[in-house]
């Protein structure tokens, strides 16, 4: 008993070793541990390169039978079709199961194969008159109805259609990466943003405590625009920027003795938030998150402040000489989640919550800061 299980554990060490090594294969003899060159694609496909003894010894795809790299990469002597002509070629192979796939690139450009029980190589065409390579793909994968949704999105790019044969080998349904381009509105509880306001003097007789010191009330508005969700190396992860149009109206009135101070701020605004999402695997509806920074430009900005003095029969307002109140450019943060529920196998709507928080690029000028409530739908 215990010599079978002695030999269980270093076959599994053997093979623990082999699967974190370069290697190639011979007709007579399987070589471990020798380093394999990377010349990438192109080269990788032409030959395999193995250094030895400080030397470098080349082999064609005629003297051995595959290679591999320890990061798992491995290329196959194989026969195929280049320009009507049979040649041998390093294939690498992306996918392993119930359908192989295998990619070769060349100077004039990338080509796929498909290799199913019979062992025999077809190579996938983006377009070849009316066949398409998605048509294809529906006569190998007709078997599996849970990739029906994923044949319809996939585009004729490596990553996707490494992802798409491999839920094919495991007949698993489940969301398809691809981008999505859509429209979006929200209505929001806004207010200035005083992490800038210091006490240094704004004009004559007026610090920045006034605008420390001011209270607004929140401005309810409204926003519209547009986004794109582009998926990050086909994961659940999603690169997610948007651009929207906002615009706001704040004021504010605080007295003190004879002086009044009234703040007023009216602007329009572009908001561009850069996020990163993250979106949970289901198939109907998809909780996410998502955070990352936010960049906004006020591209009309009138705000000032305003101070009145009350005398004997003298009542004066003066304008602060201060040119913005409210800074013209802000950048912050944004940080939310929310439901994505999915219409079809390409539209979705959305409903999410998120804070915002942007600061002042100047020194005693507002920001601004919100929580919103948006809804959007992919097209």
């Amino acid at each position: 008993m215990k010599r079978h299980i002695l030999l269980i554990f270093l076959i599994f060490q053997v093979h623990l070793i082999y699967s974190q090594t370069d290697f190639y294969i011979k007709d007579t003899a399987s070589v471990y541990g020798e380093k394999v060159l990377d010349g990438g694609a192109i080269l990788n496909s032409k030959q395999c390169e193995i250094e030895k003894d400080k030397q470098t010894i080349t082999y064609s795809p005629n003297e051995i039978i595959s290679y591999g790299f320890a990061d798992g990469r491995i290329y196959f002597s194989r026969v195929i079709n280049i320009n009507n002509e049979k040649r041998k070629v390093f294939l690498e192979r992306l996918n392993e199961g119930k359908v192989n796939f295998y990619f070769y690139k060349d100077k004039n450009g990338s080509k796929y194969f498909l290799e199913k029980d019979s062992g025999q190589l077809v190579e996938i065409i983006e377009k070849s008159g009316m066949v398409t390579y998605k048509n294809t793909l529906d006569s190998y994968f007709n078997d599996c109805s849970n990739v029906s949704d994923a044949l319809k999105l996939v585009t004729f790019h490596k990553k996707p259609l490494v992802e798409l044969i491999d839920q094919y080998n495991s007949c698993s349904r489940r969301p398809f990466s691809f981008i999505k381009f859509g429209i979006m509105g929200g209505i929001g509880a806004f207010e200035p943003q005083k992490a800038a306001i210091t006490g240094s003097v704004l004009s004559v007789g007026v610090s920045g405590n006034v605008l420390a010191a001011a209270e607004f009330k929140k401005d309810i508005t409204f926003s519209v625009g547009a986004f794109i969700d582009i998926p990050i190396s086909h994961s659940y992860f999603s690169f997610h920027p948007e651009i929207y149009y906002l615009k706001n109206n704040f004021n504010s009135h605080t007295t003190d003795n004879n002086i009044v101070n009234d703040i007023l701020i009216n602007s329009n605004s572009i908001v561009m938030p850069f996020l990163i999402r993250y979106t949970y695997p289901s198939l109907k509806c998809r909780p996410y998150v998502n955070a990352g920074c936010t960049y906004a430009y006020c591209f009309r900005n009138n705000n000032g402040l305003y101070t009145t003095t009350i005398g004997d029969n003298i009542i004066e307002i003066e304008k602060s000489n201060k040119t913005d109140v409210y800074s013209p450019k802000q950048v912050g943060y944004s940080i939310g989640g929310g439901i994505q529920y999915n219409l079809d196998y390409r539209k979705s709507l959305f409903l999410e919550f998120r804070y915002n928080n942007l600061f002042a690029f100047t020194e005693n000028t507002y920001g601004n800061k919100c929580l919103e409530c948006i809804v959007g739908v992919n097209l």
